[in-house]
């Protein structure tokens, strides 16, 4: 199966917590992947963009962010952080559980991304 698989569930909200994992940490395993992904991206002319999805919740993931924003810039690689966009926020009606978007919000953060895209060139 090749392209976008639509979750058409909605979020339940006696389902979400508030418990969040610990970004503060950087797995030095993931950052070499991403490197890894970025000299071979590179080499075969491919032009890369970083894209961080929105989120349901604010979370403690500025670490993570910066990280990803600092290799990012080190690379000459777009990096588009739509995870604070308030339109998502606390919005079940856009989410299949709190990491996932479903159908709804992959359209609309779809929309929002080709709109980015487009006014970044």
């Amino acid at each position: 199966m090749k392209g976008y698989v639509p979750i058409f569930m909605k979020m339940k909200t006696e389902r979400i917590g508030i418990a969040h994992p610990d970004f503060s940490k950087t797995d030095d395993n993931k950052i070499d992947a991403l490197n890894q992904i970025i000299t071979t991206c590179s080499q075969k002319n491919i032009k890369l963009i970083f894209v961080q999805s929105p989120v349901f919740q604010i979370t403690n993931e500025s670490h993570h962010n910066t990280v990803l924003s600092e290799l990012c810039s080190r690379h000459g690689v777009r990096y588009f952080n739509l995870s604070n966009q308030k339109l998502f926020f606390n919005s079940p009606r856009y989410f299949a559980d709190i990491n996932h978007l479903n159908d709804d919000g992959a359209r609309v953060f779809t929309n929002l991304l080709i709109q980015r895209i487009k006014s970044s060139r």
